[in-house]
C-alpha cells in the first residue's frame, strides 16, 4: 500500500500532467516566437518565466527561486540536479520521464 508521501507525489504528478497537456495545446496554438526558455532544458516552452508553468519537454516547474536552492515545486530538487537528470535521461527526474514529450521544432533552443 502506498505511503502518504507516495500518494501525494502521484497526485502531484497527475496534476502536473494535466497542466502539461493543457500547456501543450496552448503551445500549438500560440506564437512560437513568444516562448521563453525553460531553465532546466533550455527549450522554448514557457510563455513567461517564474510563473509556475511546467515544461512539457523536461517536466520542470518554473518557479522564482535561486538556482542553488532546492525547489519545493520540483520535489525538493535543485536546478543543477534537474539539468543533470535531463542530460542523462531526458526529464528533470527519473519519476517524470513518463510525462515528457519531444520538443516541437520551434521549441528547440538556438544553436
Amino acid at each position: 500500500m502506498p505511503s502518504g508521501n507516495q500518494k501525494h507525489l502521484e497526485a502531484s504528478i497527475r496534476a502536473a500532467d494535466a497542466r502539461c497537456a493543457r500547456m501543450t495545446l496552448l503551445s500549438l496554438e500560440s506564437n512560437p516566437l513568444a516562448h521563453e526558455p525553460c531553465p532546466c532544458c533550455d527549450h522554448l516552452t514557457l510563455s513567461e518565466r517564474d510563473r509556475y508553468e511546467t515544461c512539457p519537454v523536461c517536466f520542470w516547474e518554473d518557479e522564482p527561486f535561486v538556482e542553488r536552492v532546492r525547489s519545493g515545486a520540483n520535489h525538493n530538487m535543485t536546478l543543477k540536479a534537474a539539468r543533470a537528470n535531463f542530460a542523462r535521461f531526458g526529464a528533470c527526474s527519473k519519476r517524470c520521464k513518463a510525462f515528457v514529450r519531444d520538443p516541437m521544432p520551434w521549441e528547440c533552443p538556438p544553436p
